[in-house]
Formats: C-alpha cells, structure tokens, sequence
C-alpha cells in the first residue's frame, strides 16, 4: 500500500498474515519439495521489495537453491535455512505494522561521514559531520580474549573468525557509536562509512555474502535489523586506501604509554583511560 503525500510504503496485513501462514505450514517439516521451495522464496522475496536490506536475509535460501539441486530441500531446526525462514516472518510482521518510508529506502544526501578499521589488538574509528553538525568524535575498543584466540591465521588454522569478519563487527560497532551519539534523532539520516577492505565494502553495497560461513552474514542480518528499528536510510560504504585511513588506523591499535580503553565486556573503572588517548590523539591530529 502507497501513500504518496505521507511517502510512505507498507505491507497489507492480510498479505503478511498469509505468507506468514504458509512458512509455518514449512517450518513443521524436516523436507520440502523444490518447486514448493522456489514459489515461496520467489513470494517471500516479492514481499520484502518494500525493504531493499531483507535481502541479507534471503542469503541462506540462495544457497540452499545452488549447485546440483535436489529433488527437495531439508529443514532442519538448527539449520541457516529454517533460521532464514524465521527471520524473514519477523520482518514480514514488521513491515506490515508500520508504514516504512522512502528516507529508509533510498539513500539521501550525505549528514554524517565516518571511518573505520581493525587490528588484532582492537577496533576503533571516528565520526565527522557532513551536512549536518556534529561534533567529531574517536571511539576504539580491545577485542576480548575469546575473540582474539579465535581468529584464524598460519598459527592457528582452527579458528572461526576471519579478518572480514572482524572488519564486519567493527562496521557494526561504528553503527552504534552514531546511533549512540544522535539517539532516535537518527531517523531518516544518511550516513557514510569508509573502510579499507574490499570485500566488505562490496558485501554492504549488495547487502548479500558470498561467504559460506555464517558469522559475515548474521552480522549484515544484525546491521540491517538496527538499521530498520532505527528508520535511518542504508548506509552507504566506501572504500578508502588503507595509507589514508590513518585516524581510524591508530584508534584501532595500542599505544605506547597509553593504557587501553574499557575492555568491550569489563566495564573496569581500573582499565579506562579514555582522556590519556585523547591527549594523544589531538596531539597527533588536531582539530581546526
């Protein structure tokens, strides 16, 4: 349903209602047959046109739709295609409940420009207004233990987080310093993120993951979900050299004579000192 004077889209209920019957009527099954499977999807995905991020949530039908097809698809409870299938009713419900409009479907002119970036210490990252007035700000963050322990590299060839995946996270946690700073004033804005690794940037422009893992892609579902309970526009991504990505660079790693920042989960008084890497920082790269 279109309102052109409110400019706004919304999902009929009775619609919602009904697709939303037939994937439960699926999700009671261990096995669907292949023509079934490609109606539904095709109906879904038709349905979802409404928010042009749902299709983050449409990766795992994708795939299950690859290669050598089968005569049917398996459903298990803790498979990502039962998971997909639970995530895609939500937000059926959710665009039938309230009109969506065009500022979170398009993207708009420039408010606000930030930069981020990751190491094996730690993220970190800044954020710049643009059109609209904001006062710059530099967050950085450790990453726990369990995280860095878990990253694979050449000594540990067993791990489950790759380098873009911890790129990813550091995209979401750049999203929530903004949505911390401007609060639900965030609505209907824009803003840009520059990165220096290709792939994500190219995975946030199409809003899809190639990687079979499914850590890349629940942290897309869990930006494109802020995204939408936020109402702002999607968030454009650039690619930046990694030689000029300096700001974003240094907040991301340790520096010497500065102890680290609040560790991510121990909020410990012990280990904050935000105020001696300021003085660093501004030391380094002063405002005008």
């Amino acid at each position: 349903m279109l309102d052109g004077v409110a400019r706004t889209g919304q999902l009929p209920t009775d619609r919602a209602d009904a697709l939303i019957k037939e994937v439960c009527s699926i999700l009671c099954k261990t096995l669907i047959q292949l023509k079934r499977f490609r109606s539904i999807v095709g109906r879904l995905q038709h349905a979802a046109r409404i928010l042009p991020a749902a299709r983050v949530f449409f990766t795992p039908l994708y795939n299950a739709l690859k290669g050598l097809l089968p005569e049917s698809i398996g459903l298990s409870c803790h498979g990502e295609v039962c998971h997909a299938l639970l995530d895609v009713v939500n937000v059926l419900r959710d665009l039938a409940s309230r009109p969506t409009h065009v500022k979170e479907l398009v993207q708009q002119l420039l408010n606000y420009t930030g930069y981020c970036n990751e190491s094996a210490f730690g993220a970190g990252g800044g954020w710049f207004g643009a059109n609209i007035a904001l006062p710059p700000s530099v967050w950085r963050v450790q990453w726990p233990p369990n995280i860095t322990s878990d990253v694979i590299l050449d000594s540990n060839p067993k791990g489950r987080l790759t380098n873009s995946d911890l790129e990813m996270a550091v995209v979401v946690l750049q999203e929530a310093v903004l949505e911390a700073q401007l609060g639900t004033t965030i609505a209907g804005t824009q803003a840009a993120i520059g990165s220096d690794n290709n792939p994500i940037v190219a995975w946030l422009t199409r809003m899809a993951s190639h990687s079979g893992l499914p850590i890349l892609f629940r942290l897309l579902r869990g930006l494109t979900m802020r995204q939408r309970i936020k109402r702002s526009a999607a968030t454009a991504v650039f690619h930046v050299a990694g030689l000029q990505n300096v700001l974003a660079d240094v907040a991301s790693r340790p520096v010497t004579g500065v102890a680290s920042h609040f560790h991510l989960f121990k909020r410990d008084p012990n280990a904050m000192c935000p105020q001696s890497f300021l003085t660093h920082f501004n030391a380094l790269y002063p405002l005008p």
